[in-house]
């Protein structure tokens, strides 16, 4: 790069203002050098000589060299591009050593740099020597701008080939480049060696494709794309009316700039959110983030975004405009990262740039039969015609009508869309006389909607009238399905034939996409608005939650078994159905439902920690179910208990203690042995250890006299968490885990076996805890679940260290710190490297141990609660402390302060010093993987 360049010579002063530079050098440099070790000398000297002919002879000044590369700057485009022409022929009719074969890629490019000395410093410098980068040899590159001054003058039998857009490592902005051919030299190479950034979330927040060809919005994409580029641009917003094409837009532009985003671009659909209070989980959600225990999810984003350079894409905000208020916090906090919005309306933000999405362009009133057929409105019109009609042609006999369409509908692509698609049944001739019957007779929507959604709304108005009466009464129905559905279940709850669902997915007012249907966002409002004035809908809408609460009960218990990770799928492809499902009883006050619903959803939300999302809809569910069933009740609040466990201690124990009582009153043993189970565990975590005793007797000795066997689990498992002691814990613990295996509880079973150990760590039984340890890790291991593996793996290091055993320590530190390379666990690493704080004790390196503890301090969770836990109270008592007192307080002190200056990504590859990379590698793949935490 310049300023690493060695001066050789000058050809003359260096051109000053505007330059062409031209950066060379030689492909496989590497390979020749082991090819002709005897000449390579020879050969990189005649290869300098003839490029200094051939740039010399045309007025180019060499800058410099280094090594098989070469800079030379020109006052003229023009001789620039005659002089690597002349260079490469030159260099191909050079005979080298034994047949080598010796190839030399240039690049172009034209701009403004500062002259210092003997060197050019500046960006375009820098562009000029990626593009060559960018080449193979024997290929010259153009850059647009050199491009832009050549075009017009180019030699006989020399063309530039337009190779697209490219991004290019460290710059910007991506580069149109052009390679330059000539007759006598080689044209065809392979791809350019384009830089492609890496994406954190390749697996997460993927920008859907479109379904069809994006037509007519070069312009907007181009405009769109160049503000995203702009380092200032922190918020901009697709703004426009329904139907428009803000997403279709907002994609491909996205698309258009990902790479100029180290960490790429998601995609986030708010279409089916109803509350604004939403909008930080679906965020989380699309990304594939799990908040760590107790963690917001705004906080959640802040910690994972933070040094994150992403373009977050929010499709449809405008029903949840409230949550804009969190954006300006998200962006101050998180300085590389880009919003881009879609909504009807601005989000009214500071600093917000917004870009107003118009309709297609129509035809000119005088332009020629060609010239409308290009129109974009036309053009869209007619394509997807075709797609509905394999026989459409555009004619002159139908170009008209087809004009009269596009004009009638204002450009709109969607309605144009819905209007083509009636090319299956009629022409458009007659289309075009319907739909003005249509508007005749509906009018006008409201006086104060814009004039674009007015006709929208007869638009779709005008589609559905032509539906039979079962098509459209399936068309209504499905609108209860705010996320889609699939075929199966639409069937069910709308009472909707197959052939009534396949016409209006034919008619596309329904689309299909993989195993699920859905309807684009503005049709599902205007069937939202058919089904409010339908006398049916209550009933439709009851059957819906209904199947919602079915679902709910049928995969929320499998959270904890061996099928967790298809039940997790199952339920988080119908969670806007069952949002919604839960809204509409909630809102319309049936207690009972809500409160059932509510309460059979608890496990997703406890074992997920989602509890924001989980307190929220518990507490407007238990409000409107005060009449409900004591059972149902009280499972709503033991469930509300477990979401609410970081809360003040009272709300929690509250909760549990009534849930008791409802399960007494409403003689349900079972539910009663549960809550008294989880009120004991609830507290011994809180030091009410006889009153937990007495709580924990009880629990299991009705659990023993009732016939549920997941009763009986539940109690034997809180006797084993709220175990008081080691003693107490082994005593119950394998009655705990035969009877969690006979229910499947497979989750729990691996907790058992977890506290078990930890609580022998506790009580200094290091040797009993380990096979404890070992039946856990086996378990983590068959649920493939990264936090249970960081967590066991940890307690396995404890019992080690403790004994003394230096290399089974450090073995299993090292790889629970492996899985904290999941930015999820990045507030868990003090324990790690505490652990190995005290293995550098055991091996005699006081410098190593300080400098971890340094670090852990410096990186750890500020919820953590290690400074406070008697086992590491032990763990610096034992190792730390004394090492410290040999070491020398102030050197220890001295170095415990560097180790608290590393970065979390130095900090952890200290700690884990002596890892091979595939141990590495190996243990980081299993730690991508968000887990539910347990």
């Amino acid at each position: 790069m310049p300023g690493e360049w060695a001066y050789l010579r000058a050809m003359g002063d260096l051109p000053r203002g505007t330059v062409t530079f031209v950066f060379t050098d030689i492909e496989g440099s590497t390979r020749l050098l082991r090819q002709l070790p005897e000449h390579y000398a020879d050969v990189l000297a005649e290869h300098q000589r003839v490029l200094r002919a051939a740039f010399g002879d045309r007025g180019g000044c060499e800058v410099g060299t280094e090594g098989d590369a070469s800079f030379f700057a020109f006052a003229s485009g023009r001789d620039a591009i005659a002089a690597a022409l002349a260079a490469q022929r030159a260099l191909a009719l050079v005979r080298w050593p034994e047949g080598a074969d010796l190839r030399v890629r240039m690049g172009v490019h034209t701009g403004e740099a500062d002259v210092r000395g003997h060197d050019y410093v500046g960006f375009d410098v820098h562009r000029a020597s990626r593009i060559c980068s960018a080449g193979h040899g024997g290929q010259i590159l153009v850059s647009s701008a050199t491009r832009e001054l050549v075009a017009d003058w180019l030699p006989p039998g020399v063309a530039l080939r337009d190779l697209g857009e490219h991004s290019l490592k460290d710059l910007d902005r991506p580069e149109h480049l052009f390679q330059l051919v000539a007759d006598d030299l080689p044209a065809d190479f392979p791809p350019l060696r384009a830089y492609t950034a890496p994406t954190r979330f390749a697996s997460h927040g993927a920008l859907p494709r479109p379904r069809n060809r994006t037509i007519g919005r070069e312009a907007a994409i181009r405009g769109v794309a160049d503000r995203l580029r702009v380092g200032s641009v922190r918020v901009l917003t697709l703004t426009g009316p329904g139907g428009v094409g803000k997403t279709r837009l907002g994609l491909e532009a996205a698309r258009t700039v990902q790479g100029d985003f180290a960490d790429g671009a998601h995609f986030v659909s708010l279409a089916a959110l109803r509350r604004a209070q939403d909008v930080p989980s679906a965020i989380l959600q699309a990304l594939g983030i799990v908040p760590l225990a107790g963690e917001s999810p705004e906080r959640a984003l802040t910690r994972e975004l933070a040094a994150r350079h992403l373009l977050l894409v929010l499709d449809n905000f405008e029903h949840v405009l409230a949550a804009a208020r969190f954006l300006p916090g998200l962006l101050s906090t998180c300085p590389a990262l880009t919003v881009l919005a879609t909504s009807r309306e601005a989000l009214a933000l500071t600093g917000e740039e917004r870009y107003p999405v118009v309709p297609l362009a129509l035809p000119l009133d005088d332009a020629g039969l060609q010239a409308l057929a290009r129109a974009p409105a036309v053009a869209l019109f007619a394509e997807r015609a075709l797609a509905c009609d394999p026989g459409f042609a555009l004619t002159d006999d139908n170009l008209a009508a087809i004009v009269e369409i596009c004009r009638r509908l204002d450009g709109l692509p969607l309605a144009i869309e819905l209007a083509a698609a009636r090319c299956a049944l009629m022409s458009p001739p007659e289309i075009a006389d319907r739909l003005d019957a249509a508007l005749a007779v509906l009018g006008r929507g409201p006086r104060d909607a814009p004039a674009r959604q007015q006709t929208m709304r007869a638009t779709i108005d005008w589609s559905v009238r032509l539906l039979s009466a079962e098509e459209r009464r399936a068309f209504t129905r499905f609108a209860v399905f705010p996320g889609g559905a699939t075929v199966t279940t639409a069937e069910a709850v709308t009472s909707a034939t197959l052939d009534a669902l396949d016409s209006l997915v034919v008619k596309q007012l329904i689309v299909r996409a993989h195993d699920r249907l859905a309807m684009l966002e503005i049709t599902h409002e205007y069937a939202a608005e058919l089904l409010a004035g339908d006398p049916d809908a209550d009933r439709v809408r009851e059957r819906h939650a209904v199947w919602c609460l079915k679902l709910v009960e049928e995969h929320a218990p499998r959270l904890v078994t061996a099928q967790r990770a298809a039940s997790l799928s199952q339920l988080e492809s119908e969670m806007d159905s069952i949002r919604a499902a839960l809204s509409w009883a909630i809102h319309t006050q049936r207690g009972e439902l809500a409160v059932t619903l509510a309460g059979a959803l608890g496990p997703y939300w406890w074992r997920g920690h989602r509890d924001d999302e989980g307190r929220g809809w518990l507490d407007a569910a238990l409000q409107v179910g005060l009449d409900a069933p004591a059972s149902a009740r009280a499972t709503a609040l033991v469930f509300r208990a477990r979401v609410n466990r970081r809360l003040p201690r009272r709300t929690p124990e509250h909760d549990l203690s009534a849930a008791a009582e409802l399960f007494r009153s409403a003689d349900d043993p079972a539910g009663l042995a549960k809550s008294l189970a989880f009120l004991a565990v609830w507290e011994r975590h809180h030091g009410d250890s006889e009153s937990a005793q007495r709580r924990l007797d009880e629990a299991v000795s009705i659990a023993r006299r009732t016939d549920d066997p997941e009763a009986m689990a539940t109690a034997l498992a809180a006797a084993v968490i709220g175990a008081a002691d080691y003693a107490a814990a082994s005593r119950v613990a394998d009655e705990a885990v035969a009877t969690l295996a006979r229910v499947g509880n497979i989750l729990d079973v691996g907790s058992v076996y977890a506290d078990t150990g930890l609580l022998a760590i506790r009580d200094g039984r290091y040797a009993e805890a380990l096979p404890w340890l070992e039946r856990a890790l086996t378990v983590a291991r068959r649920l493939d679940d990264p936090f249970a593996l960081l967590i066991v793996q940890g307690n396995q290091g404890l019992a080690h260290v403790f004994l003394e055993h230096i290399e089974p320590a450090k073995r299993s530190f090292s790889q629970s710190l492996q899985l904290c390379r999941n930015p999820a666990f990045h507030g868990l690493v003090d324990e790690g490297m505490l652990g190995l704080a005290a293995v550098a004790v055991l091996e005699e390196r006081p410098e190593r141990a300080a400098r971890l503890v340094g670090a852990a301090r410096a990186h750890a969770d500020a919820g953590s609660t290690v400074d406070d836990d008697v086992i590491f109270e032990r763990l610096r008592a034992r190792f730390l402390s004394p090492a410290r007192h040999r070491y020398g307080r102030e050197r220890w002190d001295r170095d415990e302060q560097q180790g608290g200056a590393l970065t979390f990504v130095d900090a952890l590859e200290f700690a884990l010093e002596g890892w091979t990379a595939r141990s590495r590698s190996a243990a980081a793949s299993r730690g991508d993987k968000t887990p539910l935490r347990s």
